[in-house]
Formats: structure tokens, C-alpha cells, sequence
């Protein structure tokens, strides 16, 4: 808006100074048509200060091309972006599904990974298993986000905390870093495991630190069949965006919570035996 005083009496008279509607006053360069006005107002305050942000980074051509083009560079770079935002989300799309079918076809699925394949004594070492035993056995508490629950929040497992199956079964073994092929070596022997009187051992295949490998305590334990494997699939889950070396070690801790693990005696029809936490 423009103002002017008029001569003849002396009153302001607001006038309106409006933009140029020619090409060739569009494209001349002018004063009149400096670039700094806005084309079409923005409908929305949240769509003004996007508009504004946008403006002050060098985005004003663009904005305009979007909002009003007018000139044959606007209206080609519209038709950019309007082909930018189909192939984006296409190439997106595309991505993934790349990345789910060499997951799933080519590379080695670790639903169905044989342990001859998986277990890589070569892979076995203190670097390759820290992300298996990093704090497996520490205590989680609710709330906190590290407390991972199976069938509905059934059961949970919380780590070696007292008065845990995790703590009845596996409470030793997590005192000298070998939880994890505790919980599998439980499964290798579910009819004992059932019955109530499964004894952890021992495993044979340590790290220079002591430790065993979380990472492989499946496979080492109990191998790739058997009733291990029916634990490991039932708890299965796919993280596609992720690494898909994956191992159940927490969900198959939580399985041996006495509510689930009645449930899997009676489904083999093992004698089921409930027992005192007792650390062993």
C-alpha cells in the first residue's frame, strides 16, 4: 500500500501500488517488481513462517515457481519439483524393498539360519560379541525401556534380579558372564527345565575375558533344532531396518517365567514342577 497527499483539500488518500502483470515487467528487472513481495499470502500462520523461513535462506524462487509461476524458468522449475517429489518416496520404496529382499533371499535369514552357517568361530571374539553381552544379565526396571515382555506382558525379563526365573535359573552363570548360554542350555533341556531339576554347566568355548558369547549362546548351547528352535521362533520378531543378526536371548530369558513355561511344558507334555528361587 502507497500513500499520497491530494493538493486540491489536503486529505491523505491511500492508494494501492500493485505488482506487475506483463511478462515484460516481470522480467525487466525493475524496482517495481524488486522480488521481495509475496505473490499469494500464505492462508496459515504455520505455513507463514515456513514461508518466511524459506524466503530469508534464497528459497524465494522457488516458492514462487510453486505458489505462481509465471515465467518459462518458474514454471520448468515447478515441473521439477513436482517430478522430485514422485521419484523421492519412489526411490524410497524402492530402497527397501532392495534392502528386504536381500535380507530375506540372499542374504542368510536369521529365522531359518542353520548354526553350521551362523556360528563363525571366526567371528567369535570379544569385539564381535559385546553387543550380545553387553549388560544381558544386569537388572532392568520398568519404566526404564530395557525391559523386554513376551506373550501379551505375561512375562518379562528383568535380568538377574531376585526372585526372577532368570535369577532361579541362571543367577550363577550370570555372576561369571555366561547367562545368555544359560537360558538357551535351560531350553536345550526342557524336560529337566519342566521338571524343575535342570543344572546349568559350564560352557566349554570362552573368551580370553572369561566371558562366553551371548551372541552365539544358541548355537553353541543347543544348536539349530530341537525345542531351542521352537523357543527361538515362537519370540522371533524382524527388525528390517536394523541389523538382522538377532538372537531372542532376552525373550527366551523371559519365556522361563513360571506362567509361560507351565504353558510350554504342557504343550510337549512334560511334567511341569514349579521351583523356589534358589540362584543356582
Amino acid at each position: 500500500m502507497a500513500y499520497h497527499s491530494d493538493n486540491s483539500n489536503g486529505q491523505v488518500v491511500e492508494t494501492s501500488t500493485l505488482l506487475p502483470t506483463s511478462p515484460d515487467d516481470r522480467d525487466n528487472g525493475s524496482a517495481k517488481f524488486s522480488g521481495l513481495e509475496y505473490r499469494s499470502k500464505p492462508s496459515s500462520s504455520g505455513y507463514s513462517t515456513l514461508d518466511r523461513g524459506l524466503r530469508s535462506l534464497g528459497g524465494q524462487h522457488l516458492i514462487d515457481s510453486w505458489v505462481d509461476p509465471r515465467t518459462k524458468l518458474e514454471h520448468r522449475t515447478k515441473h521439477r519439483m513436482k517430478r522430485t517429489l514422485i521419484m523421492v518416496p519412489c526411490i524410497f520404496c524402492l530402497a527397501i524393498l532392495l534392502h528386504v529382499v536381500y535380507h530375506w533371499a540372499i542374504h542368510i535369514s536369521p529365522w531359518n539360519v542353520q548354526c553350521d552357517e551362523y556360528d563363525d568361530d571366526d567371528k567369535f571374539s570379544e569385539l564381535s560379541c559385546l553387543a550380545g553381552d553387553s549388560g544381558f544379565c544386569d537388572v532392568r526396571y520398568d519404566g526404564g525401556g530395557l525391559v523386554s515382555c513376551i506373550d501379551n506382558k505375561k512375562a518379562c525379563y528383568r535380568g538377574n534380579k531376585n526372585g526372577t526365573a532368570m535369577h532361579t535359573w541362571c543367577g550363577t552363570a550370570c555372576n561369571e558372564h555366561w547367562g545368555a548360554y544359560c537360558v538357551w542350555e535351560a531350553w536345550a533341556h526342557a524336560k529337566e527345565l519342566c521338571a524343575g531339576t535342570f543344572s546349568p554347566t559350564t560352557p566349554s568355548r570362552r573368551l580370553a575375558s572369561g566371558k562366553a558369547c551371548a551372541f552365539h549362546a544358541r548355537c553353541e548351547s543347543c544348536g539349530s533344532g530341537g525345542k531351542c528352535n521352537k523357543i527361538y521362533h515362537a519370540y522371533y520378531f524382524s527388525r528390517i531396518f536394523f541389523d538382522f543378526d538377532y538372537s531372542a536371548n532376552e525373550q527366551a530369558a523371559a519365556a522361563l517365567e513360571p506362567p509361560v513355561l507351565k504353558e510350554w511344558c504342557e504343550k510337549w507334555d512334560y511334567p511341569y514342577t514349579e521351583v523356589t528361587d534358589v540362584g543356582r
